[in-house]
């Protein structure tokens, strides 16, 4: 049982895509403002994190072997196109790891913690409860992992782009960091929507971003409400201005730590912001892809998206995306959605990935 004791919150497969030597990584302490490098086993991981019962270890590295290949066939051939399958492993990779970290773990307890004092204030009649009375939860983790594993259907719509740096006119490059998957709503900060976070998985205007390595990155999106590059599945990045956009957003989604490859420094303007934020970091939670100020070259909301910004009373057409709506109003239908994950026999899967090593 020792050798699954250090369990990792951030896959060291992952972070090797960050390494010059598939051991190491260029690591920068927020708080401290402090630039160092350390191995890739030691980081973003607690003995036992997950639990004691390594089934659940195991079943994430099996999501995170499908993750990883995917992404390296995507980062290998720059005209390389997933298929369907391929990306759906990359898709659940990404999910999965945003629920995965300590920061997930936190959140999904404070919010939990939030609601179930609420319902006992309803139950009740308690109009204040005493604040020493804390609800305990064993593992917040797993009940994150599964919150979020259980609502993988609700986004299938989605898009997505791989974004690509042009090495030759950029000198930016991507960092990573222990909570490494970012969702943000740009359309609900333009609509002043302040009574959710706008990142729950069914959202209108939902934005997913994880670095893959200091030149790739993938976005997944809401194609009604944004335009992301051309048709191309591939956006080249092709000036500073957008690369520093999106590592502020990883410095803002940020727990303590930041990763980039060992021969690569992190630029003074992110270690000034990452220093700056150190404080205020959580009570950033999005960032704003169109205004003047943090305006990402490749990305535009749609006009048919637009005609909400000013909406003075929120709807549930609004908050929801189409797709979401007809999951809601069909549970049915969500439930053979639901049902089809994993239906592949082992044989199927054999030949399927036969195949690919094929091309």
């Amino acid at each position: 049982m020792s050798e699954k004791k250090n369990q990792h919150y951030v896959p060291q497969s992952y972070l090797k895509l960050f390494s010059c030597d598939k051991k190491n990584i260029g690591i920068y302490v927020n708080a401290k403002g402090l630039s160092t490098a350390g191995t890739i086993k030691d980081q973003a991981s607690s003995n036992y994190f997950y639990s004691e019962n390594l089934d659940i270890e195991n079943n994430l590295k099996n999501i995170e072997d499908l993750g990883i290949d995917s992404f390296k066939r995507i980062i290998r051939c720059e005209k390389y196109e997933w298929e369907i399958i391929e990306y759906l492993n990359a898709y659940v990779f990404v999910i999965i790891q945003y629920a995965r970290t300590l920061v997930s773990a936190k959140s999904f307890e404070e919010k939990s913690q939030e609601i179930l004092t609420k319902m006992l204030k309803a139950e009740t009649g308690l109009k204040e409860i005493d604040p020493h009375l804390k609800f305990h939860f064993d593992r917040p983790v797993l009940w994150s992992i599964h919150t979020y594993s259980s609502s993988l259907t609700s986004c299938l719509d989605l898009k997505y782009k791989i974004l690509m740096i042009d090495e030759e006119r950029v000198g930016e490059r991507f960092i990573t960091s222990d909570n490494p998957v970012c969702m943000f709503n740009p359309l609900f900060r333009a609509c002043k929507i302040t009574n959710s976070e706008g990142i729950a998985l069914g959202n209108k205007g939902l934005v997913i971003f994880l670095t893959i390595t200091p030149l790739h990155a993938i976005l997944i999106y809401d194609a009604d409400t944004y335009r992301v590059g051309n048709r191309k599945g591939r956006v080249k990045i092709i000036n500073d201005k957008d690369v520093s956009i999106l590592d502020k957003l990883v410095v803002i989604n940020s727990n303590e730590v930041l990763f980039h490859k060992q021969d690569q420094s992190i630029s003074p303007e992110i270690k000034d912001f990452a220093y700056d934020i150190k404080y205020l970091r959580k009570q950033i939670p999005n960032i704003l892809v169109d205004n003047d100020d943090c305006s990402l070259s490749f990305v535009r909301i749609l006009s048919k998206a637009k005609a909400f910004i000013g909406e003075k009373k929120i709807l549930p057409h609004l908050l929801y995306r189409d797709f979401t709506l007809q999951l809601i109003e069909n549970p049915d239908f969500k439930e053979y959605l639901d049902e089809k994950w994993g239906v592949a026999t082992l044989e199927e899967r054999k030949l399927f990935y036969q195949r690919l090593r094929n091309k």
